[in-house]
């Protein structure tokens, strides 16, 4: 069986992910903090488990060491630090936020990305966040981050056009997970929200079908798994590629 990695796989869309894949008939590698939590998804579902810190330099040392072989990764694991005024910000947070949601991404691209090139086959898939091209204010690093594994990824599409190397970026508006109580975000105002399931569907279906961007909207469930992938990348550059 083909083999993908999941970063964040405790929970989730992570987690969604993970147990999408493993219907789908992939083996898995899934990494996460919680080694408890791991540990129960992995006997689930039969998967290879990495309990690492991607924040640190020796986790996403470990993260890498198990990306041997990976046709399929799925960079998923965020970090929000303490939403507020970017002023205000915890230098740790930040640091933290870059380091997971920049540089681990990016290094685990860096990691996997010549043994796909070299196969003439593979995906990335990287979850992103409409914060990344509608920031707003006490999320500035979260919203960076994410808009930098959006720049990230339209350069790797062109990089990669016609190598068999399909990279789809996913855009999930509110969806129902721990993230935003970790994170201290007030999503009262919230009425409808997808489920990790829908964006896991509607993002690996969409990688599949080949497409570059999949954007989640926020809909009742019911109607999230019938319509919610579909491509809305607009970047002339990207039409071009897409129309060649």
């Amino acid at each position: 069986m083909d083999l993908a990695l999941v970063t964040g796989a405790t929970s989730g869309i992570g987690a969604a992910v993970a147990r999408e894949l493993h219907r789908r008939g992939w083996s898995l590698v899934l990494t996460g903090r919680s080694a408890p939590a791991l540990e129960a998804i992995g006997a689930e579902l039969g998967a290879r488990t990495v309990v690492a810190d991607l924040a640190t330099a020796e986790g996403r040392a470990t993260v890498v060491a198990a990306a041997d072989g990976v046709q399929l990764l799925v960079n998923n694991a965020a970090l929000g630090g303490a939403f507020g005024p970017f002023a205000t910000m915890p230098v740790d947070d930040l640091e933290a936020v870059l380091a997971v949601n920049v540089v681990a991404a990016s290094t685990l691209v860096r990691a996997v990305l010549p043994g796909m090139l070299a196969a003439g086959r593979g995906g990335i898939v990287t979850v992103s966040s409409p914060s990344a091209v509608g920031p707003k204010a006490g999320a500035a690093a979260y919203g960076a981050s994410k808009a930098f594994l959006e720049s990230l990824d339209r350069s790797l599409r062109a990089e990669t056009r016609g190598s068999g190397v399909v990279v789809t970026t996913v855009r999930p508006e509110s969806t129902r997970t721990d993230f935003h109580a970790r994170s201290g975000q007030d999503v009262s105002d919230v009425t409808a929200w997808n489920t990790p399931e829908d964006v896991a569907r509607a993002a690996l279906d969409a990688h599949e079908r080949g497409e570059l961007l999949v954007r989640v909207p926020r809909r009742p469930a019911k109607h999230v798994a019938r319509d919610a992938a579909r491509v809305v990348w607009h970047h002339p550059v990207v039409q071009h590629f897409r129309s060649r």
